[in-house]
C-alpha cells in the first residue's frame, strides 16, 4: 500500500505545472493561489486535480480496496505531494534528523506483521480493528527490522520523494548539468513574465544576471547536503548519494574557480 502511494505521489506531484512558482502564483492572485488560500498553491493544486480524476469511474483503479486503504493512500499522497513545496525544505530535514531518526533507532527486531498485501518485497502491512496502519520495514538506523506507525511511514515517505524531487543533483555530473541548465531557463521564463507584469523579477530569474547554474554551491550547501545527509543517516545504504553529491559539487566549484 504505501509503495503504490509512493508511485502515485510520483506520477501526480507536478501534474499540470505551470513552470511558476508558488510566490508568484500569490503576487498576480492567481486561481489556485485564491482557491488554496495562498498556501502551497501549486501542490494543492497537483493533488487536488489528480484526485478529481482518479473519482471518475474510469480512472478509479482503487475502487476494490477497502474504505481504510483508500484513506490511507490518499493521506500518504497529500503528505508526500505537498512536502515538495520548498517552503517546507528545512522543516522537513528537521524531522528526518530528529523525528524520523529516533523512530527508526527505537525499532526493534519483530516478526514481519503481514497483511493481505503481504508479498515478500521487505515490506509488510496489516489494519487494525482501530483501523491503524502498521508497516513493517527491512530496517532503518540500527539495521533491525521492525514497524514504523503511521505518522513515522509518512514522515519517511515525504523524505524519499525530497530525495527524489532534487535526484538530478546525484545523478551523473553531464545529467546534472543538463538538468540544472533546464531549471534555469524555466527560472529564467519567470522572471521574463514578471517583466511584462512590471514586477521585481525574483532571485535567480533574471536573464541578465547570473542564475541557478552560478549559485549551484550555495544551493548543495544549504539544500541538497543537508537533506542527503539526514536521509543517509536514517538509511546508510543510501550514502553512495553523497559521493555522487560531492562530485557534482566538485563540478561547480571548480567552474566558479574558473570563472573568479
Amino acid at each position: 500500500v504505501e509503495v503504490l502511494a509512493a508511485v502515485l505521489a510520483a506520477v501526480v506531484h507536478d501534474f499540470e505545472h505551470m513552470g511558476l512558482n508558488n510566490d508568484i502564483l500569490v503576487k498576480i492572485g492567481h486561481e489556485w493561489a485564491i482557491s488554496y488560500n495562498d498556501r502551497a498553491p501549486n501542490e494543492n493544486h497537483h493533488l487536488a486535480a489528480a484526485f478529481r480524476i482518479l473519482k471518475r469511474a474510469e480512472c478509479d483503479f482503487m475502487y476494490d480496496l477497502s474504505r481504510n486503504i483508500q484513506a490511507h493512500v490518499r493521506k500518504l499522497v497529500i503528505d508526500m505531494v505537498l512536502a515538495t513545496d520548498m517552503g517546507e525544505h528545512h522543516r522537513i530535514v528537521s524531522l528526518l534528523k530528529t523525528d524520523l531518526l529516533h523512530r527508526l533507532e527505537a525499532v526493534t527486531a519483530t516478526p514481519a506483521h503481514v497483511g493481505m498485501n503481504g508479498n515478500g518485497d521487505g515490506y509488510s502491512h496489516a489494519v487494525g480493528h482501530s483501523g491503524v496502519i502498521s508497516t513493517s520495514l527491512p530496517g532503518g538506523a540500527n539495521g533491525k527490522e521492525g514497524k514504523l506507525d503511521v505518522q513515522g511511514m509518512s514522515l519517511m515517505l515525504c523524505g524519499a520523494i525530497k530525495i527524489c524531487d532534487i535526484g538530478h543533483s546525484y545523478a551523473k555530473v553531464d545529467v546534472h548539468v543538463k538538468w540544472s541548465e533546464l531549471l534555469e531557463e524555466e527560472l529564467y521564463k519567470q522572471g521574463d513574465l514578471e517583466t511584462s507584469l512590471g514586477l521585481p523579477v525574483s532571485y535567480l530569474m533574471d536573464r541578465t544576471k547570473a542564475g541557478v547554474t552560478k549559485s549551484q554551491v550555495g544551493f548543495f550547501d544549504f539544500v541538497v547536503r543537508p537533506l542527503a545527509v539526514a536521509w543517509a543517516s536514517c538509511f546508510p545504504a543510501a550514502r553512495p548519494l553523497l559521493d555522487r553529491l560531492e562530485m557534482n559539487l566538485q563540478h561547480w566549484q571548480s567552474k566558479a574557480e574558473e570563472q573568479n
